[in-house]
Order: C-alpha cells, then structure tokens, then sequence
C-alpha cells in the first residue's frame, strides 16, 4: 500500500515532469490548492501567468513565493521534506511572497444572461387571491372559482414551460460563455523577483468554488 508520503513523493514527481508540457489545464478543488515548481537563480524574475476556464465562480486566489527548498534539493522526496519544513517556519534564504485574487467574473455573464434572469419575474404567479374560493356558496360563485382554478392552473402551465426554455436558454448562455472565455479572455499575470536561488512555487487555490485553470509555465528572466 502507498503511504502519504509515498503519494507526496509522487505527485511532486508528476508536476515536475510535467512542468515542460505547460500549458495545460488543471481541475483545482473547492479550498483545495495545486502548485508548480521550479528551481530559480536570485536576481532572475518569474512570471506567472494564469488563465479561469470555467467554474461556478471565475474567482481564485494565485500566489508565487519561496525559496520553499535550498537549489542542492534535486529529487522529489528531498523537495517535499523541505516544503514540510517550510510550512513549519524554516526558512531557506530571503523569502519572496506575492498573492493576489484572480477575478474573471466580468467573463461570466453576457447582457443576454442577465436579460433572461430579469425576465423570471415575469413568470411567477400569485394565487393568494384565490384564498376565499372556499366561502362562495352559490352556484355562480363556484363556476367563478372553478374558472380561476383553471385559469391558474393554465398559468402555472405557461410558467412551467418558460422555465424549462430559460434552463435550455441559459445552458446555452453557458457554452457560448465558455467559447468566449476561451476566444476572447487574456490570462492574469504576476511578476517576482528572487532574491534567494532555490526553489520556488506557484500555487492555485480555490478559495471560492471548484476552478478549471490554464496555469501557464511561469517564465524566467534576467532582472538588472
């Protein structure tokens, strides 16, 4: 069976690997977080760039720091045994820390969403007039009150029927939502400088909602 630190160890292996294949998309969980490393010089600057596909929210919260690990770590259960140690106030060199939200909600709605929701209101109905049906006696009364029971019960029809083309319409909204995320959207981006050479991290969390992200592999220049 695989131990905790066994999975760690893999993991770390995994995102390692995979750091030359960027971009690539990633499925961040309600306050879950996922990070990329990377081995930096002091002086170099990174950039991370990262980019909300879709989510309940386009909402999360991105942060770059380190050194979380010394630059001799070379395998992934040593990097993990530094990120432990890190996490519990060691410290590595002079640490470097940017966080910030990164907030794509101005692409999540479209004028024709919201128009659609506004017209919900449309299709309610309220039968509280019909509380008195029960004390008409008399014939005529009875045929008025059967009349407006059929009347309501036509509207509740109605109302049913434009409920289920609003779900249809706004799964559409939803599609043609994320084509425009992916066509039109331009990816945030934060800049650090390392001050320390060591290992450094980018991490992804979501703070809000489950988040698909398009983390982009952060790049690395010469800072004079």
């Amino acid at each position: 069976m695989i131990n905790q630190d066994m999975r760690l160890f893999l993991r770390i292996s995994y995102l390692l690997a995979m750091a030359s294949a960027m971009p690539m998309q990633v499925n961040v969980n309600q306050r879950a977080t996922e990070c990329l490393y990377e081995k930096v010089d002091a002086g170099e600057a990174v950039t991370m760039s990262v980019f909300l596909l879709s989510g309940s929210e386009l909402k999360a919260t991105v942060y770059i720091e380190g050194p979380i690990a010394p630059p001799g770590v070379n395998s992934g259960l040593e990097l993990q045994t530094s990120i432990n140690e890190y996490n519990t106030g060691q410290r590595f060199g002079q640490v470097v820390k940017e966080q910030f939200v990164v907030d794509m909600e101005h692409l999540q709605a479209t004028p024709e969403a919201e128009e659609i929701k506004d017209d919900d209101d449309a299709f309610k109905y309220d039968d509280d007039d019909d509380d008195d049906d029960a004390t008409e006696k008399s014939e005529q009364d009875l045929e008025k009150a059967r009349k407006r029971m059929e009347e309501k019960r036509r509207r509740a029809q109605i109302a049913r029927q434009k409920a289920r083309e609003m779900r249809r319409k706004r799964e559409q909204q939803r599609k043609e939502r994320a084509a425009k995320i992916r066509e039109e959207g331009e990816p945030v981006q934060k800049t650090i400088t390392a001050k320390t050479d060591g290992w450094y991290r980018a991490c992804i969390m979501g703070s809000w909602f489950q988040v698909s992200v398009r983390p982009c592999r952060p790049r690395f220049s010469r800072a004079f």
